[in-house]
């Protein structure tokens, strides 16, 4: 039987047997031989709380890692849609990284529950590794960029449908909205560290501090990509100690191992045995991924409402300034000798702070009212975009302002209407990091069926990544046809229908343990859902 090994668990396992003694009340529940009482007496909350901090932040830097890759195309496409890529198959490059996310979810359905949670972080970090290693080491090839971004995009896939899952599953109910918004946090943070690296690098490139040598290639792309190389043999080294999932242990009827990591996290033996109880008569048998499993209502309900969830995340218009908040950015910038890559940086700035701000609210809040002020301020921002790209668009027709290269020039006016245009980027962005940033990962962590988990993941996270893959691929040419404002009026639209989404048909789970969501989604509650 293949388990997930951790030093933690198997060092003193032996131990931990040896020192509860009499019989276990736990036998019955779950059907555990056990021959001594498991009774771990209550522990210090803090202690409890920095477990679970320093689990989920390892955990998390796989979001760094995913929103690194998600940046990326903004500061390198100076240079890479100039050579070896050009300015039209950039747009595929860009896009081709979420196509790979889509494929890679898919990928999930085999792994998460026959190689576990921990195991399948460690297939998505050695994809990540040759994804990056084939962008930085063979540079120069088209081929090999290509690949690179499309193996690394599978690692993405993965890493996104593994990491809420595994934080979902070791999180406490009352703390389970916190802890998972760590992994939308990291990814934030990883935008906002390869728009800073970008604009660094750049810098040091215009001034000559940076040259070729005959043994580095002077691109910036290339630096960037042996950056987030580190990043990623840092957590694969971390990942090594930590626990895992106990939910997977009572898969494999590891029923003790698992008492002992829910007790390990939570704190608290009686909290562990309820939620043993629960689960344990869910998970005895395991049947093959059958599409006709999707139709049981317990699985249809929650499997639709999280891929509405992860549609709206990403039409509602993050993908498309995220990798092309650069460009739409230069033509804001006016007279100021600013490059968009330094500009790109305060919208990631506010994003990574609002998403802070959000860990704390969610638990509070809750999930629902977070994700419809999240739609008003993103509707707002894409309102205001409109208007701003019609002037644009039309500069002597309703302004003053002529165009110099890729800038507005000349009155106040027109330097008003491009800080306009920024402090509206930064609107959305810190909208987004409230609700549709990280409210979208937790919740469907949460309400997808803990027996079905790997297919239903599997399916809502693919929808995710293909719909930002659509996104992004349609992006620059839907520009051209409509212009720029008929584009953000179009996101504008989609944000007035998540608004609709979130009211008709989504639940609240602030506070619900995950047994009680799937009987949520099992009950007469959602007869629409129901055959």
């Amino acid at each position: 039987m293949l388990q997930e090994y951790s030093p933690l668990l198997h060092s003193n396992s032996s131990s931990f047997r040896r020192n509860h003694a009499s019989s276990n009340p736990l036998s019955d529940i779950t059907g555990a031989s056990f021959s001594q009482t498991i009774s771990i007496p209550e522990e210090n909350k803090s202690k409890r709380f920095c477990i679970g901090i320093s689990s989920t932040l390892v955990l998390s830097l796989g979001g760094l890692i995913v929103g690194y890759g998600l940046g990326y195309s903004s500061p390198a496409s100076a240079d890479l849609s100039k050579s070896p890529l050009n300015a039209i198959i950039f747009p595929l490059f860009s896009s081709l990284y979420n196509l790979g996310g889509a494929i890679g979810s898919l990928l999930t359905l085999a792994t998460l529950n026959r190689l576990g949670r921990k195991f399948s972080l460690y297939l998505s970090l050695i994809l990540f590794q040759i994804g990056w290693l084939l962008i930085a080491i063979v540079p120069k090839n088209p081929y090999s960029l290509i690949a690179g971004r499309v193996v690394s995009g599978l690692g993405m896939g993965i890493c996104t449908t593994v990491t809420p899952t595994y934080l979902a599953e070791i999180s406490p109910p009352k703390y389970r909205g916190f802890y998972c918004s760590f992994f939308q946090f990291f990814i934030a943070l990883g935008i906002l560290v390869v728009y800073s690296l970008g604009a660094c690098l750049g810098t040091l490139t215009h001034h000559g501090i940076i040259k070729d040598t005959r043994y580095l290639s002077a691109d910036n792309y290339v630096y960037l990509a042996l950056f987030i190389v580190l990043v990623i043999t840092i957590q694969s080294i971390l990942l090594f100690y930590l626990y895992p999932s106990p939910y997977w242990l009572l898969f494999k009827s590891l029923h003790a191992k698992a008492y002992k990591v829910f007790s390990y996290y939570w704190g608290y033996s009686n909290e562990a045995s309820i939620e043993i109880s629960q689960v344990v008569g869910r998970v005895r048998y395991i049947g093959p991924n059958q599409i006709r499993t999707l139709l049981l209502p317990e699985v249809f309900a929650p499997c639709l409402v999280g891929c509405g969830i992860m549609f709206f995340q990403q039409f509602t218009g993050i993908n498309a300034l995220v990798f092309y908040e650069s460009s739409i950015l230069q033509t804001s910038l006016l007279k100021y000798e600013l490059s968009g890559n330094v500009a790109s940086i305060p919208p990631a700035l506010v994003q990574v702070i609002f998403t802070i701000i959000a860990s704390l609210c969610v638990d509070k809040i809750g999930r629902k009212k977070l994700l419809i002020l999240a739609s008003i301020g993103m509707g707002f921002s894409m309102a205001i975009l409109t208007v701003y790209e019609v002037f644009v668009t039309y500069p002597n027709l309703y302004l003053d302002c002529t165009l110099s290269g890729n800038a507005l020039v000349d009155s106040i006016q027109c330097q008003l209407l491009g800080w306009t245009a920024i402090a509206s980027i930064c609107i959305f962005n810190a909208a987004f990091a409230l609700g549709w940033g990280p409210v979208p990962w937790i919740v469907v962590a949460e309400i997808t069926n803990v027996r079905w988990k790997n297919l239903t993941m599997g399916v809502i996270v693919f929808v995710s990544w293909f719909s930002a893959f659509i996104v992004t691929l349609i992006f620059p040419y839907y520009k051209d046809l409509v212009y720029s404002f008929g584009v953000f009026s179009t996101f504008f639209i989609f944000n007035i229908l998540s608004i609709i989404f979130v009211v008709i048909l989504l639940p609240e789970t602030r506070k619900k343990n995950l047994i009680e969501i799937e009987n949520f989604f099992g009950s007469k509650a959602f007869p629409f859902f129901r055959f």
